[in-house]
C-alpha cells in the first residue's frame, strides 16, 4: 500500500482534525472552523460549488505535481520587500485544475511538489497568478487558525524553493 499525497497532507494535522463528519460530508481537516479539503483527482466544478457551499469556511489544496500548465516566477522590483515576485501560470491545453480553480469561491493553494506551494491571488481560464509559500509554513499557520492569503512570499530560513520551479524570471519593474 502506497502512502498517498492526500493521507500524507491529512497526517500532518493533529488526529482530532482529521476526518470529519459534517451531515453528510466528510472534512479531510477541520481546524479552527476551517475546513481544508486536499484535491488530488480532478474534480467537477459543479461537485466544487456544491462543497463550497456546503462547508462555507474552508480552502482548497490541489495536487498540481502533474501539471498541464507551465508556471514562473516574475520579479517586481519593491527595494523594500524581500523574495518580491509572483507567481504566474499559463495553461497549455486542457487543464482540469483550471475548471475548479477558476470557478471556485474559496481560497486555493496548489502544491507543485517537495515544499513548493502557490497561494492563488486570482486564475481564470487561462491561467492566473499568486504567491509562493513553502509547505512548512503553510502547515504552521493553518495549525495555528492562521487562514488568510499572504501578500508576498513567504520562506523559512534554509528552505529554498526547488531550482525547477522557477523556471523563468521576468523582470516587470
Amino acid at each position: 500500500m502506497s502512502y498517498s499525497w492526500h493521507t500524507e497532507w491529512i497526517s500532518r494535522f493533529p488526529k482530532n482534525y482529521r476526518e470529519i463528519v459534517i451531515g453528510s460530508h466528510r472534512a479531510d481537516v477541520k481546524i479552527h472552523g476551517m475546513v481544508i479539503e486536499f484535491q488530488s483527482a480532478a474534480i467537477t466544478p459543479g461537485e466544487m460549488i456544491e462543497r463550497e457551499n456546503f462547508y462555507h469556511r474552508m480552502i482548497w489544496v490541489f495536487d498540481a505535481r502533474k501539471r498541464d500548465f507551465k508556471w514562473w516566477a516574475i520579479e517586481d522590483r519593491d527595494p523594500n520587500v524581500e523574495h518580491n515576485f509572483y507567481c504566474e501560470l499559463r495553461v497549455i491545453g486542457y487543464a482540469w485544475l483550471l475548471d475548479s480553480w477558476c470557478r471556485g469561491k474559496r481560497p486555493t493553494i496548489l502544491h507543485l511538489g517537495g515544499n513548493d506551494m502557490i497561494w492563488l491571488h486570482g486564475a481564470d481560464p487561462t491561467g492566473g497568478v499568486g504567491v509562493f509559500i513553502q509547505r512548512p509554513i503553510l502547515i504552521e499557520r493553518f495549525n495555528a487558525g492562521n487562514f488568510s492569503r499572504p501578500q508576498n512570499n513567504l520562506y523559512k530560513p534554509g528552505i529554498n524553493l526547488c531550482q525547477e520551479s522557477i523556471p523563468k524570471v521576468e523582470s516587470v519593474g
